[in-house]
């Protein structure tokens, strides 16, 4: 089931959804009761979206968030991915499609002209690169980043 995240339901399923995550998964330090408060606080400012995928027991095992503004270029609206997991017993069964879809609609619905979308560098490159461009996007910047 794909339920809308809401102030109150981040922080009571955000910690326990990344407690369940192998911290290999990510390139960095994940503080999972921060960052409830954080996507909270984008909810609550009407900037952040993102939905909870539920297993069968109620427990998250997908999480998709983004942003939605306006360009400070332009009044164009911009919708841009900032996270999207799935754990990996719920892969394959279309749970993370389910989730961007509704990131999707969502930004249809609010009147954006594009949505951004990318990746840190792991071994799911290929994978990733794969399903965005089958879905239509296309490759228009690269990133680089530099530990201080």
């Amino acid at each position: 089931m794909i339920v809308k995240m809401t102030p109150e339901n981040v922080l009571s399923l955000v910690p326990g959804y990344l407690n369940r995550c192998d911290p290999a998964w990510f390139p960095f330090k994940v503080l999972p009761d921060k960052l409830a408060c954080k996507l909270a606080s984008f909810i609550e400012a009407d900037l952040g979206v993102g939905w909870f995928s539920l297993d069968d027991a109620g427990d998250p095992d997908g999480m998709f968030f983004g942003i939605i503004m306006e360009s400070i270029f332009s009044d164009d609206v911009t919708a841009q991915e900032l996270f999207w997991q799935v754990l990996p017993g719920s892969r394959k069964r279309g749970v993370g499609m389910k989730l961007f879809r509704s990131f999707v609609n969502e930004a249809k619905q609010r009147g954006c002209t594009e949505i951004l979308s990318g990746f840190q560098v792991t071994s799911q490159n290929r994978f990733l690169s794969r399903l965005y461009r089958g879905m239509g996007y296309k490759l228009v910047a690269l990133g680089f980043k530099k530990v201080i």
